[in-house]
């Protein structure tokens, strides 16, 4: 949106409050071929799922529109690089930018590949322990679960009375039972 471009959006799995965060300049789809064929620049930022395995692929790719610039910071695998590869050759596409270098893209004309470095910055490492003793310290507090990989978020509010801890009392210090 910042550099002025019309943003199409597809995600089957959008949660309300996901949607509720979205811009309303971006354009919802409901299928993903309309982004296929309707954008000159696709950036994929999927989980790597069975299902999202290879999504781009030389199906996906045909549906492309000819000189297409792809963007894959998400996973390797979501991407069919051999196809990708052939169809820089033959002129579909026009760039493939990555930051999961590999023998298959690396140095090949129309290939841009950086190494996957996104979370080791100094900044981004310091966002993730502020953010994790945040989630750590809701959860211990009051139950609360945000941002789990294998659990929803779940969220049981603000404790408004204190419960019961067991404190037990050896060698004089005070331990508190673990969680």
């Amino acid at each position: 949106l910042s550099l002025g471009m019309d943003v199409y959006g597809y995600d089957p799995y959008v949660t309300v409050d996901s949607a509720w965060n979205l811009s309303r300049k971006i354009t919802h789809v409901l299928n993903v071929n309309d982004i296929y064929e309707n954008c000159d620049v696709i950036t994929v930022h999927v989980p790597l799922l069975e299902s999202t395995r290879e999504m781009i692929n030389a199906d996906a790719i045909s549906r492309m529109k000819k000189g297409v610039i792809l963007i894959n910071m998400a996973r390797d695998l979501l991407v069919d690089e051999k196809a990708v590869v052939q169809a820089i050759d033959e002129g579909k596409i026009r760039r493939y930018v990555s930051d999961f270098p590999n023998p298959i893209v690396a140095g090949h004309r129309g290939c841009i590949t950086t190494p996957h470095l996104g979370a080791s910055t100094e900044e981004s490492e310091d966002n993730c322990a502020v953010m994790a003793v945040r989630e750590l310290r809701d959860f211990l507090r009051y139950g609360n679960i945000s941002n789990s990989v294998n659990y929803p978020n779940c969220t049981m509010g603000v404790c408004e009375q204190a419960g019961r801890i067991a404190i037990f009392h050896q060698n004089k210090a005070n331990m508190i039972t673990q969680f």
